[in-house]
């Protein structure tokens, strides 16, 4: 074996033990495995935004308990991940399920129904684990739809390829991969960086506000 063969396959090998490890898994306990990997993809997600967002300060304290909160959320909602695409699988146009039909329903129904409905109980969520569930109405009312549209530029063309491309006992290991740039997006919503209209501080962070794409986005 010549030497550029022999590093090519050393490069390889591990991706390919761990991808068949990882199909191991997820065929033995589908659930457990797509629970683990969402709270990866949270942890990486969470990380990233954190330090992105703190990029300009010297010194900074990495905010655990946020981290936690979103890990714990993502858990949950790798479960119900894999709950939620094999009932839209097997509903809609189950036998048509790569036609343009199909997958522009199972979008909509992804992004327009389900994805709002998540956003809601995310802030339900993060408001009940900050310890102030009396916020929530006013929350919901200044946040929601900015989160949502933040969400749409990164999910509609995402679910698009999802669903016309990827396997459906993979879909959440996809969504997973995606996520972690998906989870910045709501680990900045939970650290009040989506705002419907502009404040220069609110009772938790000290914030700068710049303007994306219509958005107000709050930097920590």
């Amino acid at each position: 074996m010549n030497p550029a063969s022999a590093i090519s396959r050393a490069l390889v090998q591990p991706p390919v033990r761990a991808w068949r490890a990882y199909l191991g898994h997820l065929e033995k306990s589908p659930r457990a495995t797509k629970c683990a990997t969402s709270v990866v993809a949270a942890l990486l997600g969470d990380s990233l935004a954190q330090h992105i967002s703190n990029r300009d300060k010297r010194e900074w304290d990495y905010d655990w308990a946020r981290t936690a909160r979103l890990a714990a959320f993502n858990a949950g909602m790798g479960v119900l991940g894999h709950e939620y695409y094999r009932v839209l699988d097997g509903r809609v146009l189950p036998h048509a399920s790569k036609s343009v039909s199909a997958i522009a329903a199972k979008v909509c129904i992804d992004q327009f129904l389900f994805a709002p409905v998540c956003t809601a109980v995310f802030y339900f969520f993060k408001c009940c684990t900050e310890g102030r569930p009396s916020h929530y109405t006013s929350e919901v009312q200044e946040k929601f739809v900015p989160t949502l549209m933040a969400g749409f530029k990164l999910w509609i063309p995402a679910h698009i390829v999802n669903f016309a491309l990827v396997p459906t006992r993979q879909r959440v290991l996809y969504a997973n991969v995606i996520s972690i740039f998906g989870t910045y997006i709501l680990s900045r919503a939970q650290a009040g960086d989506y705002s419907a209209k502009p404040h220069t501080t609110d009772e938790h962070h000290s914030t700068a506000e710049v303007v994306f794409d219509g958005v107000m986005l709050k930097e920590d």
